[in-house]
């Protein structure tokens, strides 16, 4: 039999549309978080009355739906000339400078100086023309909070939503922001076992011509292993790739040896991830290779001695800023820990 005889014609292709897979795919409706929507809809609701509507810190933890409900409720006000929508990602923009250098952009203003205090004067005086929701997602990534001190003292109106995995974050913020603030809480609870199933026969539904790609016992291993990592990305990719497995091997069907085999080559492989090592710095890359040299938990304070006996320039709380990344990309596990010595961070590559 001849090598392309082998491999699935295009027409035979179960696959019809993989984006859907992708975890940013946003699809008209959210499912099972109704609750939440409603609850941002109605702290920004006063806006339409040329009123400050609420601020709102929306919490919970990754993989499950936090951005993706907002950024569908921003898209929904945009059918609304009367408030203008930023959303800022600040793992991208983490400082004052760069978040105002991209509104700018976003509002199409030309700014010539590089002063924050020209950009700001530009920015506020475009977004004060209407109300305005600001979502800054994954706040906690920001370098200071003056920006947020900046939004409240001169917008005329607005809502501010700042979204994190860190409910606790909000006590590093300076008191005086934060009462000015007077935020109120949304959280989204993890999905249950049902909910990630229904979930996951959506985004199939998009995704593959026909509804029984996937047998019974074999989607049923997918959703137990999403739900054990309580994240809806791990699902996305197992199915992607079980998918890619089963065309490889000319099936007709993905059964459930095909699904073992594919979590036991991605979860057990030190260095997957369900992120894309391509993301990673220079700087992130050379922290990971570190770690995965270690035999045991390394501490914080001697994983940052090798960073620098490595090469690496950049300061300790800047190596801290690359750790939360690494723990929050599930390449390394990072554990709080209290010895003789004090407190200690330890550190080590997650095994899956």
């Amino acid at each position: 039999m001849g090598l392309f005889e082998k491999i699935l014609h295009d027409d035979e292709s179960f696959i019809k549309d993989f984006e859907v897979l992708d975890f940013s795919y946003m699809p008209k409706k959210i499912l099972y978080r109704e609750r939440e929507q409603n609850e941002i809809a109605f702290a920004i609701k006063p806006l339409f009355n040329k009123t400050n509507g609420s601020n709102l810190l929306i919490h919970g933890v990754q993989g499950i739906g936090k951005t993706i409900a907002c950024k569908r409720i921003l898209e929904e006000l945009e059918e609304y000339d009367e408030i203008e929508t930023i959303y800022v990602n600040c793992w991208q923009y983490n400082t004052e400078f760069k978040i105002l250098s991209y509104i700018n952009d976003e509002l199409g203003n030309i700014v010539s100086s590089n002063k924050v205090e020209d950009l700001q004067k530009k920015a506020i005086s475009s977004l004060n023309q209407s109300s305005v929701v600001i979502v800054l997602d994954e706040f906690d990534k920001l370098e200071n909070f003056d920006i947020i001190y900046t939004f409240l003292e001169q917008l005329y109106r607005k809502s501010l939503l700042l979204i994190t995995n860190f409910k606790d974050v909000v006590k590093k913020i300076d008191p005086r922001i934060v009462s000015r603030l007077n935020l109120k809480e949304v959280e989204f609870r993890p999905y249950n076992q049902n909910e990630i199933k229904g979930i996951l026969k959506e985004r199939m539904s998009f995704a593959f011509y026909k509804s029984n790609v996937f047998k019974d016992d074999a989607f049923d291993k997918i959703v137990n292993t999403t739900y054990e990592a309580k994240d809806i990305r791990r699902g996305l990719v197992l199915i992607k790739e079980c998918a890619l497995k089963a065309e490889e091997q000319a099936k007709r069907n993905i059964d459930i040896d095909v699904v073992d085999n594919v979590v036991k080559q991605m979860f057990t492989r030190q260095d997957y991830t369900i992120n894309e090592k391509d993301e990673l710095n220079q700087d992130q890359q050379l922290i990971l290779d570190i770690i995965k040299e270690q035999t045991e938990k390394i501490k914080i304070g001697n994983l940052f001695a090798l960073y620098e006996q490595r090469g690496g320039t950049k300061t300790y709380k800047s190596l801290q800023r690359a750790v939360e990344k690494l723990e929050k990309g599930k390449f390394i596990n990072v554990k709080k820990s209290t010895t003789s010595e004090g407190n200690t961070t330890l550190i080590e590559l997650k095994k899956l």
